[in-house]
C-alpha cells in the first residue's frame, strides 16, 4: 500500500501547517492497529492525544456543580475606614516636605555661618575691625516716639524713656 499521502500529511504537520480535517485523518490513521513499520514511531504521540480526549471528558454533573457554585451567596464583610487612615496619606506627605524644609533651612544657615566666618577679599570683613553692614545691623521702630533707632550687634539698643 502506498502512504505517501500520509507522510505529506506529516511534513505539513510538523511544520504546523495542517488544518483540523488533515490533523484528523492524521489521528485516524494512526488509532488503528495495521501501521507501516517506517511510522511506527509516531504512532505513540497520535495515540496519546486520542486518549487525552477521552480521559478528559466532563461528567453529567459537572455543570451542576458549577451552577452550585456560582449560585452560593457570599457574605461581604465590610471594613470600617477611619478618617485617620484616610488621611494617613497626606500626613506623611506633609512630614516629607516638613523634614526637606527643615533640612534645607538648616543647610542654608550653615552656609550662611561659613560665609560670615570666612570674609572675603575687598570687603569690609577684609580688615576685622568693623563688622557686616549687611548681615549685624537692625532697625528698630519705637511707635511711641516714632522715631527710628539704629543698632548694631556690638552696641545694645538704647533705653526706651518711660513716659510719666
Amino acid at each position: 500500500m502506498d502512504y505517501k499521502y500520509i507522510e505529506q500529511l506529516l511534513e505539513r504537520y510538523w511544520e504546523c501547517q495542517t488544518s483540523l480535517e488533515e490533523e484528523n485523518i492524521l489521528r485516524a490513521f494512526f488509532s488503528q492497529e495495521d501501521v507501516p513499520a517506517s511510522l511506527l514511531h509516531i504512532k505513540p504521540l497520535f495515540a496519546c492525544q486520542q486518549e487525552e480526549k477521552r480521559q478528559f471528558v466532563l461528567g453529567n454533573d459537572f455543570d451542576e456543580k458549577v451552577l452550585k457554585l456560582v449560585e452560593e451567596e457570599k457574605t461581604v464583610k465590610a471594613k470600617r475606614v477611619s478618617m485617620k487612615q484616610r488621611m494617613m496619606p497626606f500626613f506623611k506627605a506633609a512630614a516629607i516636605v516638613a523634614i526637606i524644609l527643615s533640612l534645607s533651612n538648616a543647610m542654608q544657615m550653615a552656609f550662611d555661618k561659613e560665609e560670615q566666618a570666612m570674609p572675603m577679599a575687598g570687603t569690609s570683613q577684609g580688615n576685622g575691625n568693623m563688622p557686616s553692614v549687611a548681615m549685624g545691623d537692625t532697625v528698630k521702630i519705637d511707635t511711641l516716639q516714632k522715631a527710628v533707632q539704629v543698632t548694631t550687634p556690638n552696641q545694645p539698643a538704647p533705653a526706651a524713656p518711660l513716659i510719666k
